[in-house]
């Protein structure tokens, strides 16, 4: 279980979820037991096994020519359900808190993806080193 917070405009609205679904290294599902409903899935797609979402062969190639590694690369997909209360969907019926809460949500897929990209580097010395 979890607890979660969506602030905006002086609004704040809580939850506690669970996950409904977690297929590692590729989907995390969720849905709120309580406060604000809402379900959502975070899914991740190697693009490497995803060829539409490769770069161009020539700029593959071009990397690697140049003697850079070709690095993983994951696409992070979120998607998410509210059930919005009628004064809270007054409030995001502005363009400009929709795009806040769309800002604050890009917001906290960056951290999210700097602490997995620390994650992950640690683990990559932790093996070298061994």
């Amino acid at each position: 279980l979890s607890r979660w917070s969506l602030a905006s405009r002086g609004v704040e609205v809580s939850w506690q979820a669970r996950n409904t679904s977690v297929i590692r290294p590729e989907v995390i599902a969720w849905e709120s037991l309580d406060g604000l409903p809402n379900k959502g899935a975070v899914t991740f797609v190697d693009a490497a096994a995803a060829p539409a979402l490769s770069p161009p062969p020539s700029a593959a190639a071009a990397a690697t020519a140049a003697g850079r590694a070709q690095r993983p690369v994951t696409e992070v997909t979120l998607a998410i359900s509210f059930d919005v209360p009628a004064f809270i969907a007054a409030v995001l019926k502005s363009d400009a808190v929709g795009q806040y809460v769309e800002q604050t949500l890009l917001a906290d897929l960056k951290r999210y993806r700097a602490v997995v990209l620390k994650e992950v580097r640690a683990v990559a010395r932790a093996k070298a080193a061994a």
